[in-house]
């Protein structure tokens, strides 16, 4: 958060701003350079990041963001996103696809992801008749939900299947119904274009007679 989102300028003495004005610089020079580093990053990266960073002053502007987003990830994961709550292996490598997809996003879809997003596992693995759950707070504005069929698909393919399905989420929340080829260009933008093609080939072998992406 910038310095002055919650407070008026006007507030603080002149040598103050000073100091407020070189930060914001300092940030948007910052967002520039990491715009087109988000694709080479992968959850490892950003959990070294998180491990080796320093004094949050002290610390380079990338090293600030990669541990802001290695945190905002795993705030995502514990804070009721994903429904049910871990309970297979299914769900755990759901959950690590996930990690990487969200790594590797650009930060206006990351952002609008964890405000709005939330993901629904078919667990057939959970002995239960009924589930009442609080919604997450806030309350995300769209639901994926992701079929028991992704349980047979490589790690790869369930990296590039999330990556279209948030693409096409945010493509939708922009006020236009974007279509299958839309949701993927823009997955590929965002540098996923090697685990789409590995998920067209898993469904090609797997499930050949099922629709494409969509």
């Amino acid at each position: 958060m910038k310095p002055t989102e919650d407070h008026s300028m006007a507030e603080f003495p002149e040598d103050l701003k000073e100091q407020i004005h070189d930060f914001e610089k300092f940030c948007e020079i910052g967002e520039r350079e990491m715009s087109a580093k988000w694709r080479d990053q992968t959850f490892q990266s950003l959990m070294h990041a998180w491990e080796n960073s320093e004094n949050e002053w002290g610390a380079s502007y990338e090293a600030l963001v990669l541990r802001n987003r290695f945190e905002d990830i795993m705030g995502m994961i514990e804070r009721n996103r994903i429904w049910p709550p871990p309970a297979s292996t299914w769900s755990h490598s759901f959950r690590g696809a996930l990690r990487e997809v969200l790594s590797r996003l650009p930060q206006e879809a990351f952002d609008k992801v964890e405000a709005e997003a939330m993901f629904v596992l078919e667990e057939r693995s959970l002995k239960m008749l009924v589930a009442n759950a609080p919604a997450p707070a806030p309350a995300p504005s769209r639901t994926i939900v992701f079929f028991r069929g992704c349980m047979s698909l490589a790690p790869n393919a369930l990296v590039g299947l999330i990556a279209h399905e948030i693409a096409h989420t945010l493509a939708d929340d922009k006020g236009c119904r974007a279509d299958a080829k839309l949701a993927e260009n823009t997955a590929r933008e965002w540098g996923f274009g090697a685990e789409l093609d590995c998920y067209e080939c898993e469904r090609e072998r797997l499930y050949p007679n099922t629709m494409p992406l969509n």
